[in-house]
């Protein structure tokens, strides 16, 4: 399935880097991450930002 979501130009651009240099592809890197936070937070608990995160990359947060 298809879909569109924006992201900031930093962290699009250190994800796409990650892709290169493990040889996969963006779409195999999201699938991955993504999988990854919803088989960790099923039983955890409810997600939350991580502004620091956020800041790391130049994303503003909220």
């Amino acid at each position: 399935m298809k879909t569109t979501i924006e992201l900031p130009q930093a962290l699009l651009e250190k994800a796409k880097r990650q892709a290169r240099k493990h040889k996969t592809t963006l779409k195999a890197l999201i699938e991955q991450g993504l999988r990854q936070v919803l088989d960790t937070t099923v039983d955890a608990a409810p997600f939350k930002r991580h502004v620091a995160l956020d800041r790391a990359v130049g994303y503003p947060g909220r």
